[in-house]
């Protein structure tokens, strides 16, 4: 999965039983930051960690060409920061971080899961330059992703053996 799919699948999930909350990521989509008092999210991505590389198995021939498809899966730990603004963000962090939790842990999907626990909701609540107070919660969902890599390749499908030497 990409990070875009992982983000929508994240936002899709939350947004199946809150389908007015907003997300908003400045940074990648261009869009400007709600209005203060306006209730919003913003997801990022703070790592992306290589844990494993399976061998290379066999999953379909072709008797007509000759080729072979062999797959082979790279299984990472994505690591996403969930951040929440406005004057919600305490219950909206606590509630989403419910809803992910019950969805990714009964998450028949064979390729995402979750991996560990999502983090404890933090407050990132600071005074800004007006003497008001900006309200931001946060936590952090590690994912543990399964990406499958497909390659074409041909097959041996005839050898013939000239020469055996036996040791005594």
């Amino acid at each position: 999965m990409t990070r875009k799919q992982i983000i929508q699948y994240l936002v899709g999930l939350i947004q199946q039983t809150e389908p007015n909350f907003q997300f908003v990521n400045a940074y990648l989509d261009g869009k400007a930051t709600p209005v203060p008092g306006t209730n919003w999210a913003s997801l990022d991505f703070i790592n992306n960690r290589n844990v494993g590389w399976s061998q290379h198995r066999p999953t379909a021939y072709d008797s007509a060409t000759g080729i072979i498809t062999l797959s082979s899966d790279l299984l990472r730990i994505a690591r996403i920061q969930f951040d929440y603004y406005g004057p919600d963000a305490a219950d909206n962090a606590d509630n989403h971080n419910h809803i992910l939790m019950d969805a990714l842990n009964g998450d028949p999907r064979p390729d995402i899961g979750l991996r560990g626990n999502l983090s404890d909701t933090r407050d990132l609540t600071e005074l800004m330059p007006d003497k008001k107070w900006g309200f931001r919660y946060s936590f952090d969902c590690e994912l543990y992703v399964i990406n499958t890599i497909i390659q074409k390749s041909p097959a041996i499908e005839n050898f013939v053996i000239e020469k055996i030497i036996r040791a005594n």
